[in-house]
């Protein structure tokens, strides 16, 4: 998604949209991202949520940093935490056990 709003901004955007076969792909494009992003944002979010409440060994009051930056920024704050703490901490789990 983040991919089609960098192209949006560029003026190729304006070229591309400027045909009509490519103004319906841009649509059906985006329309499937919308459908498809809406619901894989919410799982990333509920289970990046559950890990860190119950399987993060971060003290309290990171979680609690973590648990606001992912009210203020929703998915996307989900999608950092991700990257930023569970995508470590998994792969030592999964090495340990």
């Amino acid at each position: 998604m983040g991919v089609l709003f960098a192209f949006m901004a560029t003026p190729w955007f304006r070229q591309f949209d400027a045909i009509p076969l490519a103004d319906w792909l841009l649509r059906l494009l985006g329309g499937v991202l919308g459908v498809a992003g809406a619901p894989a944002g919410l799982i990333v979010l509920f289970g990046m949520a559950l890990f860190c409440a119950l399987l993060d060994r971060a003290s309290i009051g990171i979680k609690l940093l973590w648990f606001a930056f992912f009210l203020a920024t929703a998915c996307f704050g989900a999608a950092v935490y991700f990257f930023a703490v569970y995508k470590k901490q998994a792969r030592t789990i999964t090495v340990t056990n």
